[in-house]
């Protein structure tokens, strides 16, 4: 599936983001899967797959010492939120911007990042 492509590009070298388009209603939040209450694999999304398989394969392939940096954020009516940002209601910051280095990397200004294990 998808996680699996995502994990293979990471162990490529790349930079890697799961990214949800569409309109409200569409199922997005459901799809990647931020909204299961349930211990029920089979209704994970692609988030929690992703991780899992992620993981599965940091256990496999390394030794001890891969790390892993992790940023949540939302893009809305052309406003990015900072999910894992110090505001616990992940207010929308005017110091979080998209900007691209001379070597095309995209990446955002200003998003938090947080080590996960």
């Amino acid at each position: 599936g998808a996680q699996q492509a995502v994990t293979q590009d990471i162990f490529r070298g790349f930079n890697c983001t799961i990214l949800a388009y569409g309109q409200t209603g569409a199922g997005k939040t459901f799809t990647m899967g931020t909204a299961s209450d349930t211990n029920n694999e089979e209704l994970d999304g692609i988030i929690p797959r992703a991780c899992a398989d992620l993981f599965a394969q940091i256990d496999a392939r390394c030794d001890g010492n891969a790390q892993v940096e992790l940023s949540y954020l939302e893009i809305y009516n052309e406003e990015i939120r900072d999910l894992m940002g110090k505001d616990n209601n992940a207010s929308t910051s005017t110091d979080l911007k998209i900007r691209e280095t001379l070597n095309g990397e995209v990446y955002v200004s200003g998003l938090s990042s947080r080590p996960v294990s």
